[in-house]
């Protein structure tokens, strides 16, 4: 199930506020999907509060 979200997203020591379509998964979520990470790890979702976004989302934050 999809939220919108608030994100606080700090780039360069400077804090944007975004809201956002989120869908909440558990850490098994990159055990079922496969994903082409393009930074960091698919082992994100291991630690409570990290996300994975796809590249256009990033693109739009960064």
């Amino acid at each position: 199930m999809s939220s919108d979200v608030p994100l606080t997203v700090e780039y360069n020591h400077i804090q944007n506020q975004y809201e956002e379509k989120v869908l909440r998964v558990t850490s098994s979520f990159t055990n079922i999907f496969y994903y082409n990470m393009l930074e960091g790890s698919v082992d994100a979702l291991q630690q409570q509060g990290n996300i994975i976004i796809p590249q256009s989302l990033a693109q739009k934050f960064f």
